[in-house]
């Protein structure tokens, strides 16, 4: 960042997509191979435990995200302030939704309380880009400093 921002979100950008892929591939194969890889190493009695993986299947990709516009975006463009209130603000919200859900839903309820913390996490930090005008999703031209 302290060379050229240019150079700095341009690496950014090639992260985020080398990320995406990455944690698809991760979270599709959670899916997939859950049951198999569950009843494989503990045997048809943890069947719900399939179940509740697949459910957290999307936290690859979600925290992937995450920590791109967490770590490499806000901080790296010095809003330590904002990501911290966002980090905060997402951790009372997993406090107060864990209880309930997990009352009604048992496991499967604390494993979307996560899935939905995270969530927002992510949507957040999104937000928290596009409102600063941190330009990691934006074109650039040749020569042309952000």
């Amino acid at each position: 960042m302290a060379e050229s921002k240019t150079k700095a979100v341009e690496l950014i950008k090639y992260v985020l997509k080398l990320q995406i892929k990455i944690t698809l591939l991760i979270g599709l194969g959670m899916y997939y191979f859950s049951p198999f890889a569950v009843k494989i190493l503990f045997g048809e009695e943890y069947e719900r435990s399939a179940d509740i993986l697949q459910i957290m299947s999307v936290l690859p990709f979600i925290i992937g995200l995450s920590n791109v516009f967490g770590v490499l975006v806000l901080l790296t463009h010095n809003y330590k302030k904002e990501f911290s209130i966002i980090l905060m603000l997402s951790g009372l919200f997993s406090l107060i939704s864990l209880v309930p859900l997990s009352y009604f839903y048992d496991a499967e309820g604390a494993a979307i309380s996560v899935v939905i913390t995270e969530s927002i996490v992510t949507l957040l930090m999104f937000f928290t880009i596009k409102k600063y005008q941190i330009p990691v999703f934006k074109k650039f031209r040749i020569n042309n400093e952000v």
